[in-house]
């Protein structure tokens, strides 16, 4: 299970959508993504992600993964 590995760690959702920058958001499936960055970044990480468009918004909280 993924979540038994030594590398991953739980992160409770310990923030509020209040807290979220949703300058970038235009629209609802965005929201996700926001609240995402934010949670990683307020636990000093950041949200790998294949998505172009939400990396380029949110670049100091999000990696890009290459294809």
């Amino acid at each position: 299970m993924l979540y038994t590995s030594p590398r991953c760690e739980f992160w409770p959702d310990a923030i509020s959508y209040r807290q979220v920058d949703l300058e970038h958001v235009v629209g609802h499936r965005q929201v996700t993504d926001a609240y995402l960055a934010a949670l990683a970044a307020s636990n000093n990480a950041l949200l790998a992600t294949f998505d172009q468009a939400l990396a380029q918004a949110v670049p100091r909280d999000v990696v890009l993964i290459p294809r």
